[in-house]
């Protein structure tokens, strides 16, 4: 055998395990895809919902901890926020609900 044929069939068997390994790749990507595509969307919606249901009663006793006292909007930020978190435990909120 001459060493170029050796060398065409080297690279032919390359090119056909690279084609390969890419037309698996190619499977799982469509499967992903698709399998996303069928997830329901309306869990997201409501977990959306959910959040800025929070982030209104977040701002909501925010604003009345400022107003029971307004000396309070004149502390530092990391100072309201301690005795924000610690306000809102006197109070029994929590922050997950």
């Amino acid at each position: 055998m001459d060493d170029g044929f050796l060398w065409v069939l080297i690279l032919l068997g390359s090119l056909v395990m690279l084609m390969a390994i890419g037309v698996v790749l190619l499977w799982r990507i469509v499967r992903l895809l698709k399998a996303a595509r069928s997830a329901p969307v309306a869990s997201a919606s409501g977990d959306l919902a959910e959040l800025k249901h929070e982030e209104r009663a977040h701002n909501r006793h925010f604003e009345e901890f400022l107003a029971e006292d307004p000396s309070r909007a004149q502390l530092l930020k990391s100072e309201q926020s301690a005795a924000f978190r610690q306000w809102r435990q006197d109070r029994g909120f929590t922050w997950g609900r």
